[in-house]
């Protein structure tokens, strides 16, 4: 793969064409068996995800000058942060975008500075910013789709060439969430699949969830969670911590039935995907009563004890 960086930025450039070319295919075979299938997602569904995956864990900053005071240059940034182990999935979005930077992400403890668990993807070419524009135009469903109005706003009055007219600044996507990707990228944030499986000296108790948090100080999110709540079947939690969040859950074997319907249309493509494939095994087993018996309760005992943080990373190296 050839990089370049961008002359109106400090941001490298991935110069790969996005079309079977050798060099192409040799990256996605680098790719985890999740993320690379990213590539084969319907154009539309794409624009859906990634604006889906923004609203969760991403953020869109507009400058509101060129310029700083001592004459830097200033430009537009969108970000998104996956955790460590799914720095695949960022470098797919990189791939398909066709710039970007990726960074390990630092935290702060005892005043010494450490590498976190987390990356954070940036696109900030004029060309990167202006193709992430076409895709998530029309298909934002927060309010911030508002940032994303600055943004159109900031590269046609600063740089008209880059389009052949000003984009149109296209409403709130209001369909069903079940109709896109959307939500397929929201969960690949902050969703998590859970499995208990509880040995007690007189019984054995298994029960599966699925789980969705978001801040309440994100923008409009009460709005979003309360339809994701409505439409796919699933509680509706309000936590009275001190940083309340905004808590979506699956616990009745109806909601756990609507998301499978759901995730088996749009899929996952971070490392998430394997935890919501091994759920859904779990969910089988409990649903023909397998659970019941010793051998259906080992196995969802071993299925839990690889799920989510005790999950080891692989990665594909297979064209399957």
């Amino acid at each position: 793969m050839i990089y370049k960086k961008d002359k109106a930025s400090s941001e490298t450039i991935c110069q790969t064409s996005f079309s079977t070319s050798t060099p192409l295919v040799n990256e996605l075979k680098k790719l985890d068996f999740g993320a690379k299938h990213f590539f084969g997602l319907p154009q539309e569904q794409k624009g859906s995800y990634l604006a889906g995956l923004i609203e969760s864990d991403g953020c869109i900053i507009v400058p509101h000058r060129t310029r700083t005071d001592k004459g830097q240059k200033l430009y537009p940034s969108i970000q998104i942060c996956f955790h460590l182990k799914d720095e695949p999935l960022a470098k797919t979005i990189l791939l398909f975008l066709g710039s970007g930077s990726i960074q390990r992400n630092k935290r702060t403890v005892n005043n010494i500075k450490k590498l976190s668990e987390s990356v954070t993807l940036s696109i900030n070419s004029l060309e990167g910013l202006r193709n992430i524009v076409t895709y998530l135009n029309g298909h934002m469903r927060t309010s911030k789709n508002n940032k994303l109005y600055d943004l159109i706003d900031w590269l046609y009055a600063y740089h008209p060439k880059l389009f052949n007219q000003k984009p149109p600044k296209l409403v709130i996507d209001t369909s069903s969430l079940v109709t896109n990707a959307w939500f397929s990228g929201f969960a690949e944030g902050d969703g998590s699949f859970q499995i208990r499986a509880t040995r007690g000296l007189k019984y054995r108790r298994t029960a599966i969830s699925f789980e969705l948090e978001q801040s309440q100080s994100t923008e409009n999110v009460q709005v979003i969670m309360e339809k994701i709540a409505r439409e796919l079947t699933l509680s509706n939690i309000k936590a009275t911590c001190q940083n309340k969040k905004w808590r979506v859950r699956s616990q009745s074997l109806l909601g756990h039935a609507n998301l499978i319907a759901y995730f088996d249309k749009y899929p996952l493509y971070g490392t998430k995907i394997q935890d919501y494939l091994d759920w859904r095994t779990v969910y089988q087993i409990i649903k023909n009563k397998q659970h019941l018996h010793e051998e259906g309760f080992a196995i969802i005992e071993r299925i839990k004890s690889g799920m989510n943080n005790k999950r080891i990373p692989t990665q594909n190296t297979s064209d399957s």
